[in-house]
């Protein structure tokens, strides 16, 4: 029935309230967890002389990163309960990268 279930994950204790949900459906249906965690990145304006907006690639990059420790992290935890996941982390708009996930991966 569930072959793939799609969680997204900010790295916050309240959505992580799903994973015990999530889990029981994996495991009932032998499903592959797809965890993914979206960096959104932030606009920094270049002020006072008003030149216009630009994102830090460092910081989105940093961002990034800490993302995938996390996500590799819940997917050790998973795998020791003998769930199958995947990590993925992407960046832009919240809502409009776990659409394009969800089309993506046919879930």
């Amino acid at each position: 029935m569930y072959k793939r279930i799609l969680v997204p994950l900010d790295g916050s204790k309240r959505a992580e309230r799903i994973l015990s949900y999530v889990e029981e459906l994996a495991l009932k249906f032998e499903s592959k967890l797809i965890l993914l965690q979206v960096v959104e990145p932030s606009v920094v304006l270049a002020a006072p002389y008003d030149m216009g907006h630009y994102y830090d690639v460092n910081q989105i990059e940093r961002l990034s990163d800490e993302a995938k420790g996390y996500l590799n992290t819940v997917r050790t935890e998973l795998e020791m309960k003998g769930i199958t996941a995947e990590t993925l982390v992407d960046n832009g708009p919240v809502v409009t990268c776990i659409l394009e996930e969800a089309i993506r991966k046919d879930v």
